[in-house]
């Protein structure tokens, strides 16, 4: 795993908490249920509570959907939102 986001789409870090609603009302992310097979027509972001912090992580491949996907008692949520903005956002490069 290893691309995040960490600002929004004007530039302004994400707080600690709350990425999601964040990523919602700021650039045009909605929540949605994790797809049964990774789309190709959006991009998911996968946002897990980790107590003191969230990570607002970008799921960039199948395989990476998957890591995010697994069972780790851990609160997820997942959005949806556009992909060029989240390779932007997140810094994907591939």
């Amino acid at each position: 795993m290893g691309y995040y986001i960490n600002e929004n789409s004007l530039g302004e870090p994400l707080p600690n908490i709350g990425k999601a609603n964040i990523l919602i009302k700021s650039n045009d992310a909605s929540q949605i249920l994790p797809p049964k097979e990774f789309p190709t027509d959006y991009a998911i972001i996968c946002v897990v509570d980790n107590g003191y912090f969230e990570a607002a992580g970008y799921c960039y491949s199948k395989e990476e959907y998957e890591e995010f996907r697994s069972p780790d008692g851990r609160p997820k949520r997942w959005l949806k939102m556009d992909i060029e903005l989240a390779k932007k956002l997140s810094g994907y490069k591939r």
